[in-house]
């Protein structure tokens, strides 16, 4: 019996079957008595893995790695998922298209700044996409509501459109803590901005439920003034629309209905609202959120190395 045949054998013994082209590349790696030995253990999740990479084409190079700088082969799996769906990227950025041409202790360096990288032309394409991540509720009388979904979008709404009026909401500052408070804004709750490029104006909602407490919904100024009546520009018509569209958001955050009559206009803290400044130095014209930082694989147990490139 030859020592892919032995390795089937094993395998199969705990009904596992592995196709005879891996257990070749396996049996000229020499690894038949580390399986023989441990029963196939911590090999069949990469088996699984590499078998639906091409018919385990990159198996071979993940062997190499392994046998020659003993790099956890894990590691090496995720990186050759990564590179497979991600060859445009690789070749676009002028990298080697050549999987053999890394090596397993400096592959992470190569690659990972491909991770968040884009070709020129496209960096402003995904900035426009994100700064127009906002859906339009309603129109009237001069006014449009908006549902910013994303924190560049707010701050477009909050400076660029518009930009006569640069608004003071946390929500919609230049900066990472922006970036921050918009991601607390709306995951317990829900923000509308109201906008009227005739007269400059502008407002936002934002529509909560604290714990232990009731639905509420609070309006802010341009100036982030928290206010205790409704502007008398503002269309009620559109502020309807804006509470209900805070309610079916709530509802969804909690698993429970909560109705747009039951949500009161409520004065809210304004701290730092008169001193904060639009065009301050730490919030650049040119803020970009941070893309989210790759998986650390040395702390990360097998079953969780399954990881796409950040959205």
């Amino acid at each position: 019996m030859t020592s892919a045949e032995r390795i089937i054998s094993i395998l199969l013994e705990d009904e596992f079957i592995i196709d005879p082209r891996a257990a070749n590349i396996l049996a000229k790696h020499g690894v038949l008595d580390w399986i023989q030995k441990y029963k196939g253990a911590g090999w069949k999740n990469l088996l699984f893995r590499s078998g639906l990479l091409g018919g385990h084409k990159y198996l071979d190079w993940i062997l190499r790695e392994y046998k020659d700088l003993h790099t956890d082969k894990n590691y090496l799996m995720s990186w050759a998922e990564w590179f497979e769906r991600n060859k445009n990227k690789v070749q676009q950025s002028g990298k080697s298209l050549d999987i053999y041409s890394y090596h397993g202790d400096t592959i992470g360096q190569e690659l990972q700044p491909l991770i968040s990288w884009k070709k020129p032309e496209e960096k402003g394409k995904a900035k426009v996409q994100k700064e127009k991540n906002y859906t339009v509720l309603g129109r009237e009388a001069g006014w449009t509501a908006y549902a910013p979904w994303s924190h560049l979008a707010s701050v477009y709404l909050g400076h660029k459109y518009v930009p006569e009026t640069p608004v003071h909401w946390c929500i919609a500052a230049r900066s990472s803590e922006g970036s921050d408070a918009f991601e607390v804004y709306t995951q317990a709750g829900a923000l509308v901005f109201f906008i009227n490029p005739k007269t400059k104006a502008k407002y936002a909602i934002h529509v909560e439920h604290e714990e232990g407490g009731l639905p509420e919904y609070h309006l802010f100024d341009s100036k982030d003034h928290s206010l205790t009546a409704i502007p008398a520009d503002l269309p009620k018509e559109l502020l309807r629309i804006a509470i209900e569209f805070g309610a079916r958001q709530l509802s969804r955050q909690q698993g429970r209905n909560i109705s747009a009559k039951s949500l009161t206009l409520t004065k809210t803290d304004q701290a730092h609202a008169d001193d904060y400044d639009p065009d301050a130095e730490d919030h650049p014209e040119d803020f970009q959120i941070p893309e989210e930082p790759p998986p650390d694989f040395s702390t990360m147990p097998d079953e969780e190395l399954f990881w796409d490139e950040p959205l």
